[in-house]
């Protein structure tokens, strides 16, 4: 149960699976650490949310100008060959 009279089943316990996952994942990657409280883990992360709120800029900038240079690549391909590469001909 998440909370006194909420029962959310079966999917509850897949979910918690997931997440315990990826938090051990982030944990070996040096980007969370956990603390013991009880019998639980409490998960701390290991930058500030300034840090992390920068290096998520900075990764979405370079992702875009990464997307925009594969569009021009492809609008180019379509120019030259009249044909995206992904498409083939047209029959």
């Amino acid at each position: 149960m998440l909370h006194p009279g909420v029962d959310v089943g079966q999917d509850l316990l897949v979910g918690e699976g997931v997440i315990v996952v990826l938090a051990r994942i982030l944990e070996e990657k040096g980007h969370l650490r956990h603390e013991t409280e009880g019998n639980r883990y409490v998960y701390v992360p290991m930058v500030s949310a300034e840090k992390a709120k920068v290096s998520a800029l900075r990764d979405a900038g370079k992702f875009a100008i990464a997307a925009r240079a594969d569009s021009l690549r492809t609008a180019r391909a379509v120019e030259e060959e009249g044909n995206p590469p992904f498409l083939g001909t047209a029959t």
